[in-house]
């Protein structure tokens, strides 16, 4: 029988491979040199009013994947882990 333990770390593994944002990331980042997306890529050098946030330096260079900053893809996915740290107490 599965302890608490193990039956949250099965539920976050079903939680975030169910998650298209974290298979996308997951992608980009063990097969970049194969990634096998339809969604188009580009680097966006220099400020972008549509990328652009708050702390971004005017030189600051975008990753962008099917039109968004791939920063709209990894944040959901680190708040999925950041949530799981913090209910296992890990996270003060």
């Amino acid at each position: 029988m599965a302890s608490d333990a193990e039956h949250e770390e099965v539920e976050l593994h079903q939680l975030l491979h169910n998650d298209p944002n974290y298979n996308l990331v997951r992608e980009l980042c063990n097969s970049a040199k194969h990634y096998r997306s339809n969604m188009d890529t580009k680097v966006v050098r220099e400020s972008n009013v549509a990328l652009t946030r708050v702390g971004d330096s005017l030189s600051h260079t975008y990753f962008v994947v099917g039109g968004l900053d791939v920063r709209d893809y990894l944040y959901p996915v680190m708040r999925q882990y950041h949530l799981y740290f913090e209910r296992k107490g890990y996270i003060l």
